[in-house]
């Protein structure tokens, strides 16, 4: 265009179609973005061989290294060639203007107009790209006063000239951005005080931005620091572990991060409840937990069901299996939910969808209603999906099997709190407030209420956990969306890439031999241990719990476990461990059945259930490893098959007795 108006003697032209070329200087920054990725590399390498200063971590490092100056010699090279054209291109322009304008005979001053000002913007286009910054992967960020962070998306470098580079910083200009509002639980976006980043350093705060001042200095005061989004990285190689990436809603986490996944926590900090690691891993197994007491409820309640309506065995294991199905199908759902919306809400309204009806428990008056009301609570049990979705969202893949297998376990401790505080002590304390204390006769008035208690408490865990977490460590999937900041994600396309690998079918068989073992349990073992062993319900049910309590520690132990197996061995140390733990728990599973005193069958029964969850922990622990992209659908497709498992075998129990049935 430059061209074309000089040739037609147009001066008002030839100034505007070189000030679009000048702003169109900052372009290549689009080819700075792969030495961004092999310097995030290069750092994340480098920190990983100053904590485990192995020979396989430094030759990472030295691989890593050669990459990024492979590809900073490209990068250089890349700008001489630029530099070197604009040269050329600037002779071959001035000398056609000059040309072009003596045909066209214009006067001297418009002469010398143009010919400085093709000048100027030559000048300004090597000065912008001498001073261009190598920008981080998934774009630039700045934050602003009032607690908003101005993003610039990668996608910007290859649009209009929205950006400038103006002394190594950024400025943003009207098109191509968008502000975010700070949701954080601090004025200006933290959730904790830092206490440091480097040594002799301290952070402050200055409009929002954080920044690392020097405690001493040759000028008595200290320089701000850093001074552009790229020095965040230059701050991570130092030993600044916890900088959030430019994209992410926060600045700074309380957690040490891995900015090559996506800011996920590489440490589990058990004793913090700091957005947005911590607080997603602790709301996410509070979640399920909730859900389990909802879930199981009416199961160490069946005695006195049955008595009160007169329900048949039958009847009775009918409404278990229907508890156990509805999972099947949700869990199913879940998982590409998870995917597309994210694990916050898809739990929020599970936890509601089971809570509601939990507290409606009182007006069943027939077998059939109960099997409804039971399918419609086990809704809930779909929360084990989001659940173990979340928390491989928030952390890295090295401790994901951690993670998981803690947060599953602590959940599904739900199931044994259930057995002793419905069982064992608010349904005694019910009976006592309605004067049901004759163990002769049903106790209709507190069956009928108690359930109000678990369902409750799903609601309020609902609410908070939707009001006060977050999606991802970056923040939630609808905003970054809607900010360009992540791909819109297809649920039916997530779920048929997870189920078109043949693993995942694989980990839905052996899935269902442990989760469903543990449903079935949780159904069966207050009925088991009155019918076997002629125990009330109150002991029944405490007894029964001890299966639930190994959650504690059991799942998070078998995570713990691969993941210690994966550190030595790969994956093939994770298998090796999850096919001893299968192996070893339907050994004692056999035993259980045939011990027919009662203190003999609880000691096994503790033994088999330590197998139980530790093969629960082992399964999930290779999850994020299967089809990293679609986890969520992946992890609900195998949580289905446990609850597929739990369809099994209460199908089983209840066309078989009790030995015969552990046999198989």
């Amino acid at each position: 265009q430059a061209q074309a108006a000089a040739q037609g003697g147009d001066p008002q032209g030839f100034q505007q179609s070189t000030a679009g070329a000048g702003g169109y200087a900052i372009h290549p920054h689009a080819q700075a973005l792969g030495i961004s990725a092999a310097t995030a590399q290069l750092q994340q390498q480098q920190l990983y061989a100053l904590e485990n200063p192995d020979v396989e971590q430094m030759m990472a490092y030295q691989q890593a290294q050669a990459t990024y100056l492979a590809q900073q010699a490209q990068y250089a090279e890349w700008i001489a060639q630029q530099q070197l054209m604009a040269q050329q291109q600037q002779q071959q322009l001035m000398a056609q203007q000059q040309q072009q304008q003596a045909e066209a005979g214009l006067t001297q001053t418009q002469q010398q107009q143009m010919t400085n000002t093709t000048v100027e913007h030559q000048e300004v286009h090597e000065e912008a790209v001498d001073a261009v910054p190598t920008p981080p992967p998934g774009g630039l960020s700045r934050k602003v006063s009032g607690g908003k962070r101005s993003v610039v998306s990668s996608a910007a470098f290859s649009a209009q000239p929205t950006v400038q580079a103006r002394g190594g910083g950024y400025t943003a200009h009207e098109d191509g951005i968008e502000e975010e509002e700070g949701e954080s639980s601090s004025e200006n976006g933290y959730e904790d005080e830092p206490e440091g980043i480097l040594p002799n350093d301290e952070v402050i705060r200055e409009d929002g931005i954080a920044y690392r001042r020097r405690k001493s200095g040759d000028d008595g005061g200290g320089a701000t620091y850093p001074s552009n989004v790229a020095e965040m990285y230059e701050m991570q190689s130092a030993g600044a572990y916890h900088l959030a990436s430019p994209d992410s809603k926060y600045e700074i986490y309380a957690c040490r991060v891995d900015v090559t996944q996506g800011d996920r926590s590489t440490e589990i900090s058990l004793f913090s409840a700091a957005r947005p690691h911590m607080r997603g891993f602790h709301f996410s197994w509070l979640g399920f937990f909730c859900a389990f007491l909802a879930w199981f409820a009416i199961a160490p309640l069946l005695p006195e069901i049955q008595r009160s309506l007169h329900l048949s065995r039958d009847q009775i294991w009918n409404s278990s299996i229907c508890s156990v199905a509805a999972g099947v199908v949700f869990r199913v759902l879940a998982g590409p939910l998870s995917d597309k919306y994210g694990a916050r809400w898809i739990m929020g309204i599970f936890l509601v969808c089971a809570g509601v009806p939990c507290m409606c428990t009182g007006f069943v008056n027939s077998g059939p209603g109960l099997s409804v009301l039971r399918t419609i609570i086990g809704i809930g049990g779909a929360t084990f999906v989001p659940m173990q979705y979340w928390t491989s969202s928030m952390f890295t893949r090295e401790v994901a099997g951690t993670a998981n297998s803690l947060a599953a376990g602590w959940g599904n401790l739900g199931g044994g709190i259930t057995q002793i505080l419905i069982g064992s002590i608010l349904l005694p304390l019910f009976k006592v407030i309605y004067g049901e204390t004759d163990p002769s006769q049903p106790a209709n008035k507190s069956w009928r209420t108690v359930c109000v208690v678990p369902g409750l408490m799903c609601c309020v865990v609902a609410f908070c956990l939707i009001r006060y977490s977050d999606d991802c460590p970056k923040g939630n999937y609808r905003k970054r969306e809607r900010l360009g900041l992540m791909p819109s994600v297809s649920a039916g396309k997530s779920l048929l890439a997870a189920s078109l690998d043949r693993n995942t079918w694989l980990l839905i068989v052996q899935y269902a031999c442990c989760f469903g073992v543990e449903l079935t349990m949780s159904n069966a073992a207050v009925l088991y241990f009155t019918e076997a062993f002629g125990l009330s319900i109150e002991r029944a049910s405490a007894i029964a719990s001890i299966f639930g309590w190994m959650n504690l520690f059991a799942r998070g132990l078998g995570g713990f476990t691969s993941d210690m197996m994966n550190a030595s061995n790969g994956m093939r140390g994770r298998l090796i461990f999850q096919s001893i733990a299968l192996a070893c728990q339907g050994g004692f599973v056999v035993i259980f059945g045939y011990t027919r005193s009662l203190g003999g069958a609880v000691v096994v029964m503790i033994i088999f259930s330590l197998f139980v969850q530790a093969s629960e922990g082992a399964i999930y622990a290779v999850i994020p490893y299967v089809r990293p992209p679609v986890t969520g659908s992946v992890a609900g497709l195998v949580g289905a098959g446990g609850n597929l498992g739990g369809i099994v075998f209460s199908i089983i129990f209840r066309y078989y007795q009790y030995r015969p049935a552990f046999i198989i």
